[in-house]
């Protein structure tokens, strides 16, 4: 049977091919949320109640996180980070990864700050050979996302930062720990609808 992880996310639904018997769903109504951004559908099936459906061997989030790492070569807390507010931008912006833009403020332009960078590019397809994902120092560690009149900004929160800086667990351990936890434990959050220009008088 064909399986696919699906992201219902505004326009264009985008598909990729995943070998695990389910579906994967962003859904825009909080109410339906798993506080992930996820619901998990069997193949075929109807919407569950939100809740995520943990899977026999290994779970979306995991195997998420365990591609991800294939650009970045290791499974860190901030790269999962990175995946994370990732997703929250597509489920909040839509997935064009050739029109959005990324901009990522890092305290200092060092690892491991920067590897939250890399999670961005996984989840969202702004890459730096694109032009569209781009580094700052400075401040907080945050990502500014930008599609078209929409713009998100996602501050991960100090109390994760001070967590992460001294780490009671392996590296991977927080990475995936920090893969199910709630956007609103991870992130302050901002949503900006930047005003249209008026038309042209004719």
């Amino acid at each position: 049977m064909d399986y696919r992880v699906r992201l219902r996310i505004n326009r264009p639904r985008y598909e990729f091919p995943l070998r695990s018997p389910s579906w994967i769903m962003y859904n825009n109504s909080r109410a339906n949320s798993d506080g992930h951004g996820l619901s998990i559908l069997k193949a075929g099936g109807k919407p569950s109640s939100g809740e995520a459906v943990i899977m026999r061997h290994i779970s979306i989030l995991d195997r998420m996180l365990d591609e991800a790492s294939r650009l970045h070569s290791h499974v860190g807390p901030f790269l999962a980070l990175g995946v994370k507010a990732g997703l929250r931008a597509i489920e909040v912006l839509g997935y064009d990864p050739f029109e959005m833009r990324a901009r990522i403020m890092v305290p200092r332009v060092s690892t491991p700050y920067t590897c939250f960078a890399d999670g961005v590019q996984y989840a969202t397809g702004c890459t730096l050979g694109k032009l569209n994902i781009e580094i700052f120092e400075g401040g907080r560690l945050e990502a500014v996302f930008t599609l078209g009149s929409r713009r998100l900004v996602l501050r991960v929160r100090e109390s994760i930062l001070a967590e992460l800086a001294r780490p009671l667990n392996s590296m991977e351990e927080d990475a995936r720990r920090i893969m199910r936890m709630s956007l609103t434990d991870l992130f302050e959050e901002e949503l900006v609808e930047e005003p249209r220009p008026p038309p042209y008088p004719e």
